[in-house]
């Protein structure tokens, strides 16, 4: 199995502050669907970007690359955040091989 999640906020400025915190919160509660490898989409109305990791969501969550891009969506200035998001059990492919998360 794996954990899909995700959180989308529009015109809710005050919510801001407590946006990455429900996200990695998320994530952890995810993880237990698959622990394998894990993976994001952010979306700010404008721009859409994207990461996937052969790595379990606690650690994804811990990473630079991954406060790094939820501050950028958060700082970005548009209304709108959205991340979905996904933590994987490998059942078929290889967690290493980025094609299969």
């Amino acid at each position: 199995m794996c954990g899909i999640l995700g959180v989308s906020i529009v015109n809710k400025a005050p919510l801001k502050q407590d946006y990455k915190k429900w996200v990695k919160e998320l994530f952890l509660l995810s993880e237990s669907r698959g622990k394998e490898a894990s993976g994001f989409a952010l979306c700010n109305g404008t721009q859409l970007r994207y990461l996937k990791t052969p790595f379990p969501a606690s650690d994804m969550v811990k990473s630079k690359v991954f406060n790094k891009e939820i501050d950028g969506l958060i700082d970005s200035g548009t209304e709108t955040l959205t991340v979905i998001g996904h933590s994987r059990l490998v059942t078929n492919g290889y967690e290493h091989h980025n094609i299969n998360n």
